[in-house]
């Protein structure tokens, strides 16, 4: 099984497409990522305009007390795994949360 491999000519390079053009291939190329990403920065610019305790140190601090015990739940979880043994049953996740504090 042989596989061929085509070269582009130089000529194929100078024709790709410039300016707006070549903005919005790219762009269009990458819309999982360019998407998603200006829906968050537009949405976290519109609740820090209605609110102004939205991007505050208290807020980010609230946040990360309320994803301590899934992130721990989630390292036990991925533990297991590592080591082998598939178990995966919330009841043996929650006793090793107890260990993390």
């Amino acid at each position: 099984m042989t596989q061929t491999l085509s070269k582009q000519s130089p000529a194929s390079d100078a024709a790709a497409p410039s300016g707006a053009r070549g903005l919005l291939s790219r762009l269009d190329q990458h819309r999982n990522i360019v998407v998603p990403t200006v829906a968050v920065l537009v949405l976290i610019i519109y609740f820090q305009w209605r609110t102004e305790s939205f991007i505050t140190a208290t807020s980010a601090q609230n946040i990360l007390n309320q994803m301590a015990f899934l992130t721990v739940l989630a390292l036990a979880g991925t533990f297991v795994i590592l080591i082998g043994g598939i178990d995966l049953s919330g009841a043996t996740s929650r006793t090793l949360v107890p260990l993390a504090r």
